[in-house]
């Protein structure tokens, strides 16, 4: 069971079986079992952050009825950070629901991977944003020079 902090501090724990699955399915018609066949999904989960709190959220719903909180005081709580440990506790846990365990190995892979092109990716967009150069270089190119 994996656990991230929202942006109260609040502390969640992001559990995926076959209760939590359902749920999502008959509450938001998001079938999480989907991630391994659908490669759509995950990019619009990622795309989508508001979908992607309210699939967290009903992960989290027992702990939220507990402690009386309703999915808007919920998405209150969620932007930037929380976002995106909330994201990777759901990844980690979807992979580790998987029966079977040459898949659930080759998805810990393809995930791994995934964070180390972001990884890769963001390293690089950061590197241009640095260079003194940078905003000369687009005024050039805007100006057909």
């Amino acid at each position: 069971m994996k656990t991230f902090k929202d942006n109260e501090g609040m502390e969640w724990r992001v559990s995926i079986n076959t209760t939590t699955v359902k749920r999502v399915r008959d509450l938001l018609q998001v079938d999480l079992m989907s991630f391994v066949t659908d490669k759509d999904l995950i990019a619009n989960l990622v795309n989508n952050p508001i979908l992607l709190v309210d699939i967290i959220y009903v992960l989290c719903k027992t702990q939220a009825d507990e402690r009386k909180i309703t999915d808007e005081k919920f998405g209150e709580a969620m932007a930037g950070d929380a976002i995106a440990l909330a994201t990777e506790a759901m990844l980690d846990e979807l992979v580790n629901f998987s029966p079977n365990a040459a898949k659930r190995k080759a998805l810990q892979t393809a995930f791994a991977r995934m964070k180390e092109l972001d990884s890769i990716a963001t390293a690089k967009v950061q590197k241009a944003l640095d260079d003194p150069n940078f905003l000369a270089n687009i005024e050039r190119q805007m100006s057909g020079d």
